[in-house]
C-alpha cells in the first residue's frame, strides 16, 4: 500500500501520527506498517509539524554507567509494567540482551530524573540505534525514545528500549551491565589448544616410524 506513495505524503502521514520522519522512503514504509500493525501504539494523531523527540539533557552532562554509578531503584516489575510485553516478547528482549547486543550505556541526572542513553545493535544488520530512557527517582520509567522504527515515537517502546532497561536493571541489582566486548577486550586464547590428548602417553620408540612426504633429502 505504502509503497506507491511519494515521500511527502508518507511524512505527511506519519506527521499527523506523531512518528519521526526521518529515513530513507523504505524506511518511512516500514514505519508506517509498523504503526498499522499496532494500532498507532494507542497514540491520537498529531497535527503539527514536529518531529517528536524527547528533550534530552547537555551531551557532555552523560557519564559511562559503572557499578559506581547511582541508578534510580527500577525493578522488573516497573520493567514490566511500562513495556507491556507478552512472555515471548520478554524472552526475546532477555535473548538480545544476554547476546550483548547493547554497545553503550550512560547516564545523566537533572533534578529528580536520570536520563540513559545507549546504542543498540539492530538484530539482521550491521547497524545500531539510539536509544534514550527517562526514568524517575522511584525507579519509574517516564519516557523513551529510540531511532528504530517501532520505538520513534516518544514513549514507544521496541525491543531496543527493553534491551537497554534489562541493563539498567541488571545494574542496579547485580552491579554489571552485559555490554557488547570487541575483539580486544577479550582475554587472549591463541595458546590454548583446540584439543587436549585424552589417550594413554606413548614411548618415543614405540611411536610410529612411518614418514610423510619424501624425506630422502635428509640422508644426503
Amino acid at each position: 500500500m505504502y509503497s506507491n506513495w511519494i515521500v511527502k505524503e508518507l511524512k505527511e502521514e506519519l506527521r499527523k501520527r506523531g512518528a519521526s520522519l526521518r529515513g530513507k522512503k523504505v524506511d518511512l514504509v516500514e514505519r508506517l506498517e509498523l504503526y498499522d500493525q499496532n494500532f498507532n501504539f494507542g497514540r491520537a494523531e498529531r497535527v503539527d509539524g514536529h518531529d517528536p523527540k524527547m528533550d534530552l539533557p547537555l551531551g557532555d552532562t552523560y557519564r559511562d554507567i559503572n557499578s559506581n554509578t547511582v541508578l534510580p531503584p527500577i525493578d522488573k516489575t516497573a520493567l514490566r509494567h511500562y513495556l507491556n510485553y507478552t512472555l515471548k516478547k520478554s524472552s526475546m528482549a532477555n535473548e538480545l540482551y544476554e547476546s550483548r547486543h547493547l554497545l553503550t550505556a550512560r547516564s545523566s541526572v537533572v533534578g529528580d530524573y536520570t536520563y540513559v542513553k545507549g546504542h543498540c545493535r539492530k538484530t539482521m544488520r550491521n547497524l545500531q540505534y539510539e536509544v534514550n530512557i527517562k526514568l524517575h527517582k522511584d525507579g519509574n520509567p517516564v519516557e523513551s525514545h529510540c531511532e528504530c522504527p517501532a520505538g520513534s515515537a516518544v514513549n514507544a517502546v521496541c525491543k531496543h528500549v527493553a534491551v537497554l532497561l534489562l541493563g539498567i536493571e541488571n545494574m542496579v541489582h547485580e552491579k554489571f551491565i552485559l555490554l557488547h566486548e570487541v575483539c580486544t577486550q577479550k582475554l587472549q586464547q591463541f595458546h590454548i589448544p583446540n584439543k587436549f590428548y585424552t589417550g594413554t602417553p606413548v614411548h618415543a620408540e614405540k611411536m610410529s616410524k612411518k614418514k610423510k612426504g619424501n624425506d630422502s633429502w635428509l640422508t644426503k
